[in-house]
Order: structure tokens, then sequence, then C-alpha cells
């Protein structure tokens, strides 16, 4: 695969000064504010999240029909990162006046049960990967298949963690709230297995700071060597 073609991928997350993203009581109105004004063909999820999001789903309305995605349509694309199944709740993404469709990434290991659901409701799925999915591959089916040149991760610590590690993420966005919570268990915006030596860490090269509303700071980092190029 050539990295070239892959989309440009851009992290974004809200944290509190000590890095924290449990327990914060995050400025929604504001984060979303900045993250809809960013570039973006797709909002790549991890199911982890949007489980955590919404723990509690409502029942599809049986009949429910849904409009086809079309290719005048600016809005982004939903994915989720869904290789076990679990997420349920696409009725209710698809609801959303934000997104012009939804998607699943999904690997070869994931229930056929689950493809058949997908299935049934017109959700277009990708299969990338064996046992789980393979994120670079998932990232070109999304480009070539949905011709997301732009993504932007509204997750957690562990698909953030994962996209970087494999060098496919391209710029950072932190938003750090006013406020420490503090505390032993881990809770950032990069979950990763520990390096066992100093290789492998990732430089980011500061773009620009911003203070977007008071006690607020917008960080906007580049990866030092980005794989891809919008």
């Amino acid at each position: 695969m050539s990295a070239a073609k892959l989309p440009y991928v851009r992290v974004f997350n809200a944290v509190s000064v000590d890095g924290r993203m449990d327990l914060l009581d995050a400025d929604l109105e504001l984060f979303y504010g900045i993250a809809m004004g960013m570039k973006q063909d797709a909002v790549l999820s991890g199911s982890g999240t949007v489980l955590a999001a919404i723990p509690e789903v409502e029942p599809e309305k049986e009949g429910s029909t849904y409009p086809e995605a079309r290719e005048d349509d600016e809005r982004p694309w939903f994915v989720v990162v869904d290789s076990k199944g679990a997420v349920r709740s696409w009725h209710m993404f698809r609801a959303w006046p934000y997104f012009r469709g939804v998607a699943a990434l999904v690997s070869r290991a994931t229930p056929q049960e689950y493809l058949d659901y997908l299935t049934a409701r017109g959700i277009r799925y990708f299969v990338a990967g064996d046992g789980q999915v393979d994120l670079r591959e998932g990232l070109m089916a999304l480009r070539n298949e949905l011709n997301a040149r732009q993504v932007r991760v509204d997750s957690g610590g562990r698909l953030n963690g994962a996209l970087l590690r494999e060098g496919l993420v391209d710029e950072v966005h932190v938003l750090i709230h006013p406020m420490m919570i503090g505390g032993m268990s881990p809770s950032s915006m990069f979950l990763a297995p520990d390096l066992g030596s100093k290789e492998g860490k990732i430089a980011l090269e500061l773009v620009h700071v911003r203070r977007p509303k008071p006690g607020y700071v917008w960080l906007r980092y580049k990866v030092a060597k980005p794989l891809a190029e919008p």
C-alpha cells in the first residue's frame, strides 16, 4: 500500500491540565465548535468510546428508513472501529444531523451475525485485518471507498495510541481545560504499551497555541514525520 494515499489524520481530545479525560467536565460546545471547523471527510471513533458515550440505546423503531448518502453532501461520515461487533446504536447516529452517513471498520474475525445485522440496515462496512482491525488497511479503505482525504479521530486513548504507534497520525490537537483531576489509573489521550527504550517516542512540532476562551488552551502539533499528505 502506498502511504501517500492514506488520509490526513488529526487526533483531537479535551483533557485536564494533568492530561486526564475521565471525570472531565468538558466544554462540549467549545470542543465541537473547534472540531467542526477542521477539514474532515470522516470522523473515526472506537467502539469502546461509543459504548461508553451511549450506555443505554433506545430501541430502533421498526420500519425505520434513512436517506442514502449523497455525493454532494459535505458533512463527514461517522466511522466506528468495531472488530467484535459490539455497537448497536447505529440508528441513533443516523438520526443525528451532523453526518452524511455511517460506516464500520471490521475484521475477518468479526461475527457473521454482526455483518448480517449491518447489511440488513444498509450500513456500509469495510473488512480490514484478521483478528482485529488493521488500522492502516482500514484508513486506506476510507480513502478508496468513501473518498475520505481528511479524517478526524474523536475517540479515547486506546485508538489514539494504536494510530500514533503505527505512525498513522499527522496532527495532534489538545484542548486543555482549567482543572486537575489526579488519580492512579491510566486515562489519557495516548494509551499504548510501554516502550522498552527511548526509541519509539513520537516527536511533535508545535504549530500554534490559542486561547479560545478564558482559562482554556488549544494546542496544535504536527507529528514530526507525517506519513500522509492531504
